[in-house]
């Protein structure tokens, strides 16, 4: 699940999946692995931060 910062930004886990060969699938559902989870702390910007300058 997810929650909203006090900047109004939401945290929320980010997924990496890879999409399953045919002949991997169990069900019509079953497309996608999932390889890796980021939590939702490493998946946004910090608190406070306002963004790149522009011209980097």
């Amino acid at each position: 699940m997810g929650a909203v910062r006090a900047d109004g930004r939401g945290l929320f886990p980010a997924y990496l999946f890879e999409v399953k060969p045919r002949a991997a699938r169990r069900q019509a559902w079953d497309l996608y692995t999932r390889l890796a989870e980021t939590p939702a702390a490493q998946a946004v910007h910090p608190l406070g931060f306002d963004g790149y300058p522009l011209g980097r």
